[in-house]
C-alpha cells in the first residue's frame, strides 16, 4: 500500500488516498513464474522535489516480456483531466479507468534485451489536476536458455523377461531451474522429476522412446534406446576318453565352458572321483586317481552357470537339465607281457645249419607284442 498527499493540500480539502501495487509475469502462462512487485508506502504533502523510488526484480527467460500491473484509486476518476501514463523510461504503457471503484488501473509491457537495471517514470494526474510522479527501477535477469538432452543408448542382457527395465535419462541445464520430464513416444512412464524411464519388455529386441525436457525457457527432445537381449543358458563341455597306463597314476583332463553373452561360466562337478579345480572364467581341471585294476569306467557330470542362472532358485534346488554335460573316462593300466611256460626243448641237426624254434608270451590288453633277443 502506497499513501500520498496532493501537491495542492492547501487549496483542495479531498484527500486521495494513492496505493500501488504490481504483478509481474513472463509471457509464460506458468504459475511459477508469476512475480508479485514489492510493496512499498510514501507519504506527500506536497509534490516532492525526488519522487519516491520502488524496486521491482523479474526472473524470465530470454526473448520473454515483463509485465507490470498498477492500480490508482481516487475520487472523479471520471474527469477528464484524470491522467495515467509514461512520463520516462522503455516499454509501453496503457491505462483503464474503472468508474465502480473509483480507480484507474495500468498496464505496463516491456521486451529486455539485456539483463539489469532499468528505471520507468510515471505521471498521474487526478481529476482536481494535481500530479504525481513516481519512479520504478526494475531488475532483471534472464533464467536461461532452454535444457539440452542428447540421445541416450542403453542395453542390457536379461535374465528373463519379468523384470521391469528402468533407464535413467541424463539432461543438462546451464542454470539451477528445475526439469521437466515427458514420454512423447514408447512404451512405459517416466518420472518428470527425476527423468527415470520405466517400461516392461515383452521380448528380446530394440524398443525406442522420445522424452522431452523443458524447464519453463524452452524444451529439447531426444531418442532414448534400449536394446533388451534375452540371456542364453551356458553350456557345458566334456568329452568321453580312453586313457592307457603303464601304472597307476594320476589322471587329469578338462572341462570346458561355452556362453554366447561372453558371460563368465562357473563350472560345478556334480558327480564324479578326484578333485575339480576352476582354471579359469570358463575353463576347468579334474584330477583322479584311479583304481588299481586292469581298466576301469568313471563317470563324470558337470553343470555350467552363469550369472543368470547362479541367481536362480531352479539352479540353487538342482531341478532340471540345462547346462550338464556327462563325461566317461575309461582308464585301462597296461600290464606287462608275461611269457608262456617254456619246456626243454632238444634239437638234433646232421650239421651246422640254421635251425628255428618258436616263443610264446601272452599280453592281458591284447595288445601288439615286440620281441627282442
Amino acid at each position: 500500500m502506497k499513501q500520498v498527499g496532493l501537491k495542492n493540500l492547501a487549496i483542495f480539502s479531498l484527500l486521495l488516498l494513492l496505493f500501488s501495487f504490481s504483478t509481474a509475469f513472463a509471457a509464460s502462462t506458468d504459475i511459477d513464474n508469476v512475480h508479485i512487485s514489492k510493496d512499498a508506502t510514501s507519504q506527500f504533502s506536497l509534490a516532492p522535489a525526488t519522487p519516491p523510488v520502488f524496486n521491482d526484480t523479474f526472473y524470465v527467460c530470454p526473448g520473454d516480456s515483463i509485465f507490470d500491473t498498477l492500480l490508482y484509486a481516487c475520487n472523479n476518476v471520471t474527469d477528464p483531466q484524470v491522467l495515467f501514463e509514461i512520463s520516462d523510461g522503455p516499454g509501453s504503457f496503457t491505462s483503464e479507468i474503472i468508474p465502480v471503484s473509483d480507480s484507474i488501473t495500468g498496464y505496463y509491457s516491456y521486451l529486455p534485451q539485456t539483463e539489469g537495471d532499468f528505471s520507468v517514470a510515471y505521471l498521474l494526474v487526478n481529476g482536481l489536476g494535481d500530479s504525481l510522479y513516481y519512479y520504478y527501477t526494475y531488475t532483471v535477469y534472464f533464467n536461461n536458455s532452454a535444457p539440452v538432452i542428447e540421445d541416450q543408448y542403453f542395453s542390457s542382457i536379461a535374465c528373463d523377461l519379468t523384470a521391469l527395465r528402468e533407464l535413467q535419462v541424463i539432461a543438462s541445464d546451464s542454470s539451477t531451474n528445475s526439469l521437466t520430464y515427458s514420454l512423447l513416444s514408447g512404451q512405459g512412464t517416466i518420472n518428470p522429476v527425476s527423468g527415470l524411464l520405466s517400461y516392461q519388455p515383452d521380448t528380446s529386441g530394440i524398443f525406442e522412446f522420445t522424452v522431452q525436457v523443458e524447464n519453463g525457457c524452452g524444451a529439447d527432445t531426444a531418442l532414448v534406446v534400449d536394446s533388451v537381449h534375452l540371456n542364453t543358458v551356458p553350456q557345458v563341455f566334456c568329452y568321453d576318453s580312453l586313457v592307457t597306463l603303464c601304472e597307476v597314476e594320476e589322471v587329469c583332463f578338462d572341462v570346458l565352458g561355452i556362453d554366447v553373452d561372453s558371460d563368465p561360466v562357473e563350472i560345478l562337478m556334480l558327480e564324479g572321483i578326484g578333485d575339480f579345480t576352476q582354471t579359469s572364467d570358463s575353463t576347468g581341471t579334474v584330477c583322479f586317481i584311479p583304481a588299481d585294476v586292469d581298466s576301469a569306467v568313471y563317470q563324470f557330470i558337470f553343470r555350467g552357470a552363469d550369472s543368470c542362472s547362479l541367481n536362480s532358485l531352479d539352479f540353487a534346488l538342482g531341478n532340471g537339465e540345462c547346462c550338464r554335460d556327462t563325461s566317461l573316462i575309461t582308464v585301462v593300466i597296461n600290464r606287462p607281457p608275461v611269457f608262456n611256460d617254456l619246456e626243454p626243448q632238444n634239437f638234433f641237426a646232421c650239421d651246422s645249419s640254421e635251425f628255428s624254434f618258436d616263443i610264446f608270451a601272452d599280453d592281458y590288453e591284447n595288445g601288439i607284442l615286440t620281441y627282442n633277443v
